[in-house]
Formats: C-alpha cells, structure tokens, sequence
C-alpha cells in the first residue's frame, strides 16, 4: 500500500516567517539595549519609594527631644547592596514640606534652601560605590507654638529616570521653659523678639544698653521698672501664659547689625514659674 504523502509547505513557511519576526525583534531590542538599560539603582538608608511607603502604610519616624539646630540625617546611595551599583551618575532633588526655611548640607556642605539639582558621582566598580550624606535643619520657627510636628523629606531623580523616594519624620520638641524667636537683617532699624511660653512663666529680659533699647511703648513694658548699670540693663516683663507669646521690639543703634544669629544677640531672656 503506498503511504500518501503530506505536503505542510504553508505551515513551514508560517513557522519560518514567525522565526524571522522573533529575530528581528530581538535584534531590535538588543540595538536598543545600550540606550534604555542602563541599571540605576537609586536608594536611601530612610527614604523610601512612595508607592511602597503607601503601600506598607509606613508610619512617621518620631525624633524625640527635638530641639533648634538639630538635624535630620539621611544618606543617599546609588548601590542597593555590596555587588551592585551605578554606572552613570545621577541627578536628583531633595525638597522638605512643611517648612520652606530648612536648610539643607550635602556631605557638610550647604546647598540650598530649597530644591536645586545635586548630582551623585557614578561608579566604576563595587569597590568605587558612592553614597551623599544629607542633613536637613528645619527653621528655628518650625516648631514655635506646637509640641511636635510632622515634616516630609522626599529625594526625586531626575537623570537619567525618574524615581521618588519619600519618609515623614514626627519632631517632638524637648521640654522647655520659653523659646525665643528672633527676627533681624542689616539695615533694619530693629530686631524683633518672640518669647513664648509652653507653660506658664514669669519672663525677664536683660539687654546690652550699648547696642540696643527696648520699645518702651510695647504694653510688656509700660509701668515695669528698668534696673542695672550704666550698660547691661534688665526688666521684668512680667507673666506669659501657657501657648502664649510676647512680642517685642529692640531698637538698634547700629543698623547693620544682624541680631538673629544666637551667637551675637546682645540680649537675653530668663524665665521662672
């Protein structure tokens, strides 16, 4: 019996074109290779991606005993672990909510007061992985009037992808008796002086008679007595309530005296329950 023979030609030739097709494709993708992939690994010791933050429903980090001139430190890296890390360098932003006045240090250094470009170097090896140490000081106003507040520190890359990562820290501020609050530039022809009180006090303020005089229209002053020496004089402003403040002005004999830093106030304030 002869075996009738079975011609498949269309079914090879589909098999031989789709082969073809898949050739292609991976040709392509292989011409591609060196334009989109690039491995940018772009992490934090803290920060986290947002995606992730919602999706574990991460909580704020509470900083404990939060006092002005502290500082909220991250690093930022460009290595997920000791084997991997980035060829390129990467370009990224770092801005905190909340609080326009903070200050930010890249490795010790200040870069801005708000958001500009900073670049991390790129690597040439897992021996040469690179990491920034940030540190953020939030305005010596941030925490005036609260016990705590929240503030949210989010690092976006900008080059060569995009990725955000984002942490929320919870700043307790420590026990105080009064903070003070300054406001001064040169050429102004005073210094403005914020004292307030978390629980209630009896406030004193003692200046240098040399270098300026209390506003002696402000209602803290009326009727108070005026006592010292000849230069270092001091009164007494009386009681401040708890969450309450006292606003007063220091007039400058020289103008282009800025009082703001702490280190050059020629004034003081003392408090007692």
């Amino acid at each position: 019996m002869k075996r009738k023979k079975i011609i498949v030609t269309g079914t090879v030739s589909v098999v031989f074109l789709a082969v073809l097709g898949l050739a292609k494709f991976v040709s392509n993708q292989a011409a591609d290779e060196p334009g989109k992939a690039k491995n940018m690994y772009f992490v934090s010791n803290v920060l986290k991606e947002r995606e992730e933050v919602v999706r574990q429903a991460e909580k704020t980090y509470p900083i404990t005993n939060w006092k002005n001139g502290k500082k909220i430190r991250i690093e930022m890296r460009n290595y997920p672990d000791s084997q991997r890390f980035t060829r390129v360098p990467i370009e990224y932003q770092v801005t905190v909510e909340q609080d326009p006045n903070a200050v930010i240090e890249v490795d010790g250094r200040i870069k801005q007061m708000d958001s500009k470009a900073i670049t991390l170097p790129a690597s040439t090896s897992k021996a040469d992985q690179q990491k920034q140490v940030i540190d953020i000081y939030p305005g010596d106003d941030f925490l005036v009037g609260k016990t705590e507040r929240a503030l949210t520190v989010t690092a976006t890359s900008t080059k060569p992808y995009q990725t955000e990562l984002t942490a929320t820290f919870l700043l307790q501020k420590a026990a105080e008796d009064v903070e003070i609050v300054v406001e001064d530039e040169k050429q102004s022809p005073y210094t403005k002086l914020i004292v307030w009180a978390n629980e209630k006090r009896t406030v004193t303020l003692n200046w240098d008679a040399d270098k300026v005089v209390p506003d002696q229209t402000n209602k803290f002053l009326l009727g108070k007595t005026i006592t010292g020496d000849n230069d270092q004089k001091k009164i007494e402003l009386g009681v401040i309530d708890a969450i309450s403040a006292a606003t007063i002005y220091l007039l400058k004999y020289d103008e282009e005296q800025n009082y703001a830093p702490e280190t050059d106030r020629p004034f003081k304030i003392t408090a007692v329950k």
